[in-house]
């Protein structure tokens, strides 16, 4: 299962600090993605005191958890299939508590200390260099529009690898930048490549991104009113 934990574990790697570069006068600051990510002290993954198998029992409790609040109160329109597996999951998350705590595995405080982890990694997913807000800067990463015509985009996520916002979860919003364009560009397809240079605004804002399955709120700690745009070739 461990859809719950190794997908929140997957974030610890991104908070890292590197220094800003420097730039030359009258030049933007040329940045990477690690840039754009303040100092922090290391969090510790309160998983790591379990065995693999232990982590994967405590998932299906966690999970248990999340689907009684989910449904708890509308049992009266789940159909029978649905109810099969509620109980199916009970039970299987029954079975594990049982197992852990056999073990000698403090379920209720590693569930509480795994919840307050969570917390403070959203936390620190939010937070952005400040010294970088009004700084003119260049940035390197991948076009995801958000909104569509003949005449290209004017605004659009610039993000760090393929996928991100579209594959959950998405990037923390210090790893993603609205773009806003004077003129629109003209694009390939999604995720094209690109080199942006404008002016960064370090704002917390919240964008919708339209899916082929719907919109999504995406979480975003960069505004970049962009200068100049072209496309990005990795270097050989």
């Amino acid at each position: 299962m461990l859809r719950s934990f190794l997908k929140i574990t997957g974030l610890v790697c991104i908070i890292i600090a590197v220094p800003v570069p420097a730039a030359h006068a009258g030049e933007p600051v040329k940045l990477a993605w690690e840039n754009l990510v303040p100092k922090t002290q290391p969090l510790k993954n309160p998983l790591l005191s379990l065995t693999y198998d232990q982590a994967i029992e405590l998932d299906t409790i966690f999970y248990w958890r999340s689907i009684r609040v989910e449904t708890t109160d509308k049992l009266d329109e789940l159909d029978k299939d649905s109810i099969a597996y509620r109980k199916e999951i009970k039970m299987a998350a029954a079975q594990s508590r049982k197992k852990l705590i056999k073990e000698g595995v403090d379920v209720d405080g590693v569930l509480d200390r795994f919840g307050k982890w969570q917390d403070e990694l959203d936390r620190l997913s939010k937070l952005t260099v400040k010294n970088l807000d009004g700084k003119q800067i260049s940035l390197a990463g991948y076009l995801l529009p958000l909104d569509f015509s003949d005449k290209g985009v004017k605004e659009f996520l610039l993000v760090p690898y393929v996928g991100a916002c579209i594959h959950t979860p998405p990037p923390p919003a210090n790893q993603i930048a609205f773009v806003r364009l004077k003129k629109a560009y003209k694009i390939n397809q999604l995720y094209d490549p690109v080199w942006v240079t404008g002016r960064m605004s370090t704002k917390l804002v919240s964008k919708n991104l339209s899916l082929v399955d719907g919109s999504n709120p995406v979480e975003v700690g960069y505004i970049l009113n962009a200068d100049n745009i072209s496309e990005y070739v990795q270097p050989k």
